[in-house]
């Protein structure tokens, strides 16, 4: 059986006292998303996974957000990634809400 999925305030325990700590964000570097299209086996598909399921904390700029775009849209990383380019398309829009 799987594990359950919990959200980073049941990870961390976050309850009134530790309202400062539980209120950070997370910046992904545009290589983790790399990583993240390009296996579903490490941590990068973890970290994406988090992020679109909202389990985990993100935030990114315009500019980083127009990068991510830029680093997956590129031929050399499509024929690597196990997403087809209109799905990657779908989890970037989905991530701009996000984020």
């Amino acid at each position: 059986m799987a594990p359950q999925s919990r959200s980073f305030h049941e990870a961390y325990n976050c309850d009134i006292e530790y309202a400062i700590i539980c209120d950070i964000m997370f910046v992904f570097d545009t290589n983790v998303l790399v990583a993240a299209f390009r296996s579903k086996q490490g941590a990068s598909y973890t970290i994406l996974s988090g992020i679109v399921e909202g389990t985990i904390p993100a935030m990114a700029s315009v500019a980083l957000l127009l990068e991510y775009e830029d680093v997956l849209s590129r031929d050399e990383q499509l024929q690597h990634f196990w997403q087809s380019a209109d799905e990657i398309e779908k989890v970037m829009n989905l991530l701009a809400m996000r984020l």
